[in-house]
């Protein structure tokens, strides 16, 4: 079993002078409305028009022997092809290719479901330039942005393996935190002990960690599904993160519902349906995920609900308490004042 302590993160990455824009929007004194609008704007112009050419290159051609291709427990969720590719690696290490093991993931997890023009090129011709730094953790920037970065890393993989990888490309194609989407019930976070795990389990800053878990999106500025526990742009939280003891998942494979967030996104005209796909995929209808998923959401709704409702019966007892012992104080003040 994953523990908490051992679990390796995304950073969502944002360019220079958007950083500035956001910033500059925050400290504009403007009204929250105000700043909602502007920061709707700012997400929903990263995505991708119909037919792009997203062209992606590597900037190391033999990244097997620096990165670590991590080895994850069996679970019924695997997708099918961390099982292949661990299966492989274990028997022939010098053989397998982290860089052939990345097209096979994104010509078969990505592509069938997007009308984008996708292609592997040499690196000079590459629009998402993909580097293999061991200590640069796993990042990406966001949708569009892969066009305005005109040289360097946009984005790095630190380590290897299947849901990592679907994970960022899904930021390449726009997708947000699952655990930042602002549509349905939110995680209630302890902040205190969120730094600390991201900054002894990640080397993050507390400005860092509250961009990329912390805080929200704008519900205008996203066009996906309400809170999908079984996404696979949402990390495992350990349950002692949050002040009502309820974390999250680890999920190792694309959701129904991400399937149909990237298919209503970039429609395709002709090719595989989603149901099909992923039937074909995960040997489960599509129908059957997004049910699971709004059962567990449902399930993370009413408890947070619950705790909630607890908490504030425990705010109205402790009122009450104050208000009978003013009560008290005062009736003492007043027989004194009667002798």
């Amino acid at each position: 079993m994953i523990t908490g302590s051992e679990i390796k993160i995304c950073c969502q990455k944002l360019l220079p002078h958007h950083q500035d824009e956001i910033n500059d929007i925050h400290s504009s004194g403007k009204s929250p409305e105000h700043i909602e609008k502007l920061q709707a704007a700012f997400f929903v112009k990263k995505l991708w028009s119909k037919g792009s050419y997203i062209k992606i290159g590597f900037l190391e051609d033999s990244p097997d022997r620096k990165i670590t291709k991590n080895i994850i427990p069996y679970s019924k969720d695997l997708d099918p092809l961390q099982k292949e590719f661990q299966e492989d690696f274990q028997k022939n290490p010098t053989k397998f290719s982290i860089i052939n093991g990345i097209k096979r993931i994104v010509t078969e997890r990505i592509i069938p479901l997007v009308n984008l023009n996708i292609s592997f090129t040499d690196i000079s011709d590459a629009n998402v330039r993909v580097s293999f730094d061991p200590n640069g953790g796993a990042w990406s920037l966001v949708g569009t942005d892969h066009l305005e970065q005109k040289d360097g890393a946009t984005m790095n993989l630190g380590w290897f393996d299947v849901q990592t990888t679907i994970h960022e490309f899904g930021h390449v194609l726009g997708m947000i935190h699952e655990h930042q989407n602002p549509l349905g019930q939110r995680i209630m976070w302890n902040e205190k002990k969120v730094f600390e795990w991201a900054k002894q389990t990640q080397g993050w800053s507390e400005e860092t960690t509250r961009e990329n878990i912390i805080n929200k999106y704008d519900k205008n500025s996203i066009n996906g599904s309400s809170f999908d526990p079984l996404s696979i742009m949402l990390y495992f939280f350990s349950p002692d993160l949050t002040t009502n003891n309820k974390g999250t998942q680890q999920n190792f494979r694309l959701s129904g519902e991400d399937v149909l967030w990237i298919h209503n996104t970039y429609p395709k005209d002709s090719g595989i349906s989603p149901e099909k796909f992923y039937t074909n995929t995960y040997n489960m209808k599509l129908e059957d995920s997004i049910s699971e998923s709004k059962k567990l959401s449902l399930k993370f709704s009413s408890q947070t609900t619950d705790d909630n409702k607890s908490f504030n019966w425990k705010k109205i007892l402790l009122i009450i308490v104050i208000v009978f012992s003013i009560l008290l104080i005062i009736t003492f003040i007043m027989k004194i004042f009667r002798r």
